[in-house]
């Protein structure tokens, strides 16, 4: 506790204990003085009571125990008036009727003061009080009794009104427990407490003094104006949350043991003393032992104790009980999460490939077969750009749902994350009642559903692998899986394919194919071919875009569509990407030495998953600073639907743009909402997909010019892709394009047949009708 919290209580309490000093020396305090002061103080207790509202019971029986007291004064100062003078006093029953009032209020003080284990504070005050009445009759009382200085019957209200103090300070220690020990209330309080307690023990020990006049009324005044100050503080109105257990820690169980030896203990030091003092003699020869009341207070005692300690120790184990109950179910609710979608409750993927393990070893064993479903969402993607992602969550939810109720309750139904979920068939007969069930999937997912008050359409392409005996492993099923239902997304999507022995054959040639552009990326069979891009106004290509090509040794020239998608679907990607970008700087490099200037713009493709990798910002300004090329003389080209509800990617394009290369959205007009999403991308230029130019559908031309003011009102020059024919090319002029770029004027080339272009500045006279594509195409 540091002294800030401590300072200004610490030095009212000093004040007071001056004040005690100072005025029991002085001699006997006023009536006028003490009542009027006394009455302040319980009204003092009342405001405080009133200003807390439901949480001032424990102020007001506070206040009504020191009423109880004042009235106490005044019958006593009216009896001392009307010359009493016999043993006791006729203000004793309020005296002792207060302490109910006050230990009551004492007990809601500490409820109150946050004490979640309020009942097992109580029972440690309760046994600490025990203990120190106990206490207090040995070392106090039984002295006192022992004298002939006092009448018995003020011989037993002495004893009353000390164990009635050792019961508050109990419970006033309690409520600094309670309160942590930080509130200033509660420390003024249990001052308060403490001083009558002292006063009283004074009166009980040398009551020969008068103390009434000189003593005792001083200490009840000081105790009412702390109890008072106690409820105007403001520290009062903090209610601190106890976070500690109702279970024992140490401190507490040495307390309660030392507090179960302590009635044995004094009972042998009192038989000792006993037996010492008589010398052999009368054995009860001492006053206060005669009757042998004493050792009966200590076997009363001893027995509360024996019984609070009980009871505490019941409280104690309990809670244990309680934490152990609630620790079990933590850890079950741990497990849950750990081992399920939190969106959906599913089987997450770690679990689901748990499961389908498992249930192949069953398989095994039991010579039954095992079907894994792999569901993949069709236009999943529209909800969550058209109506937001808590839209998407109940479409994910309500497909959960739907698959669950397709299912038999022995199978298990997961979702490996995004809008991709596994069905794990644990007692399918054969293929045709797997396929059954897969093409019910797809026709259930397809149904219309409602999200976030909109009405939704989304359908399901559904992947199936089949292992009769068992004897798959759990990769091996779900990556069949996994490309059955690639298969059914290229064949046009809401359909279910079977993984089968002509898709086994296919994906093995397509290891191969992998394996061989590994080995031709490694030994550099790869080569670059460049289409210009011909600036429409000025009338000159200036700009080429790179495109990946490979001469495979057996199967020839292959276009990249027949490659990049398999290395997409790998890490290879990254590595394709990171060749095409040193390549294509270096002839950059080259062009513009062989121009004797910055050289012409050079654009390349990367790939999504290259673009997601967070290297792909040092793969660009590694390759530019190799070459050392201008990065204003480069583009990075794009797609939109690489981008668009992707925020690491746009966030890797805004650090490249940020090295000063240009970024390119290529293929616009492909994806969703294509213009809205448009401005918070970052784009120098825009790159219409052909499909705009080449369309005879109505609106077409309108939705291309549409295209081109978009891309202008974002700032950025606008390209159209596809232009083959003298016809495309007035459209694309008509609807305001910047540049364009098709076999109109040049097909890919390889960089030597387009040096002359190039190192010409790509004059228009230079583009020669040899590299425009055939008729045929």
């Amino acid at each position: 506790m540091t002294w800030a919290r401590w300072h200004w209580s610490g030095a009212v309490a000093l004040g007071v204990a001056g004040a005690v000093l100072v005025l029991a020396i002085a001699g006997p305090l006023s009536a006028s003085v003490q009542l009027p002061l006394s009455a302040v103080g319980v009204a003092a207790m009342v405001v405080g009571a009133r200003r807390r509202g439901r949480r001032g019971a424990g102020w007001w029986g506070l206040a009504a125990g020191y009423a109880l007291w004042l009235a106490g004064d005044a019958v006593h100062v009216a009896a001392l008036a009307a010359g009493f003078d016999g043993a006791g006093s006729p203000a004793a029953p309020l005296y002792l009727a207060a302490y109910l009032p006050m230990a009551a209020g004492l007990l809601m003080l500490t409820r109150d003061a946050g004490a979640q284990h309020w009942r097992a504070r109580a029972l440690e005050g309760g046994i600490a009080a025990v203990g120190l009445a106990l206490l207090a009759c040995v070392v106090v009382v039984g002295p006192a009794l022992a004298s002939t200085r006092r009448v018995a019957a003020d011989h037993v209200l002495g004893a009353s009104y000390l164990v009635g103090d050792v019961v508050l300070l109990s419970q006033a220690v309690v409520l600094l427990a309670a309160s942590r020990w930080r509130a200033a209330g509660p420390r003024l309080g249990a001052a308060g407490v403490a001083v009558v307690l002292s006063c009283d023990a004074t009166w009980v020990l040398w009551g020969d003094h008068n103390p009434y006049q000189s003593v005792l009324a001083v200490g009840v005044l000081v105790s009412n104006l702390l109890w008072a100050a106690a409820a105007l503080h403001p520290d009062a109105e903090r209610r601190d949350v106890d976070a500690e257990p109702a279970t024992m820690g140490l401190l507490p169980a040495a307390g309660l043991t030392a507090a179960l030896v302590l009635p044995s203990a004094l009972l042998g030091v009192l038989v000792l003393l006993d037996l010492h003092g008589s010398g052999g003699a009368d054995p009860r020869r001492d006053g206060g032992w005669e009757d042998g009341w004493l050792v009966w207070a200590v076997v009363a005692a001893g027995t509360a104790m024996a019984v609070l300690v009980v009871a505490r120790t019941a409280l104690a184990v309990r809670a244990a009980g309680a934490s152990v109950t609630a620790l079990e179910g933590l850890a079950r609710t741990l497990e849950r999460q750990a081992a399920h979608d939190p969106l959906t409750g599913l089987a997450n993927r770690a679990t689901s490939r748990a499961r389908l393990a498992s249930a192949l070893r069953s398989g095994r064993r039991e010579g039954r077969g095992v079907a894994l479903l792999f569901v993949d969402l069709d236009g999943f993607k529209a909800v969550n750009d058209t109506h937001g992602h808590r839209a998407g969550d109940e479409v994910l939810r309500a497909v959960a749902g739907r698959t669950t109720s397709c299912v038999r309750s022995s199978d298990v139904v997961g979702r490996l994350g995004g809008d991709e979920f596994v069905v794990v068939l644990t007692s399918a007969r054969d293929q045709d009642d797997v396929m059954a069930l897969a093409r019910r999937l797809v026709a259930d997912l397809s149904a219309p559903m409602t999200a976030d008050g909109h009405e939704v359409a989304v359908g399901a392409s559904v992947g199936a692998a089949w292992s009769p005996d068992g004897q798959a492993e759990a990769d091996v099923l779900l990556h069949e899986a996994d490309t059955a239902v690639y298969r059914a997304k290229a064949g046009g999507r809401g359909c279910a394919v079977l993984f089968d022995e002509a898709l086994r054959a296919e994906v093995a040639a397509r290891a191969a194919l992998e394996a061989d552009l590994r080995a031709a990326l490694a030994a550099d069979q790869l080569d670059l071919h460049y289409q210009p891009v011909l600036d429409l106004r000025a009338g000159r290509a200036d700009g080429l875009e790179a495109l990946l090509r490979w001469n495979h040794p057996q199967r020839g020239p292959l276009q990249p569509e027949e490659f990049v998608p398999l290395a997409e679907r790998s890490e290879l990607v990254c590595d394709l990407g990171r060749w095409v970008l040193r390549t294509a700087a270096a002839q950059q490099a080259a062009w513009a030495r062989a121009r004797g200037d910055h050289g012409p713009i050079v654009g390349v493709n990367i790939a999504p998953r290259h673009l997601a990798s967070s290297a792909v910002v040092d793969d660009v300004a590694q390759a530019l600073q190799a070459a050392g090329v201008r990065p204003g003389r480069f583009v990075v080209e794009v797609t939109e639907t690489d981008v668009v509800g992707s925020g690491p990617s746009v966030e890797h394009l805004q650090a490249i743009r940020a090295l000063g290369v240009l970024v390119a959205i290529d293929d616009f007009g492909t994806g969703y909402t294509s213009i809205g999403q448009l401005r918070r991308l970052p784009c120098d230029l825009l790159k219409i997909d052909r499909s705009l130019v080449t369309s005879r559908e109505p609106g077409a031309l309108e939705l291309l010019a549409l295209a081109v003011r978009a891309g202008h009102a974002v700032g950025a020059l606008v390209a159209v892709e596809g232009v083959e024919t003298r016809e495309h090319e007035a459209v694309v002029r008509a609807a305001g394009a910047d540049l364009g770029q098709g076999w109109l004027w040049s097909r890919a080339l390889p960089a030597a047949e387009l040096d002359d272009l190039v190192v010409s500045g790509g004059r228009p006279a230079l583009l020669p009708s040899v590299l425009r594509a055939p008729a045929a195409g």
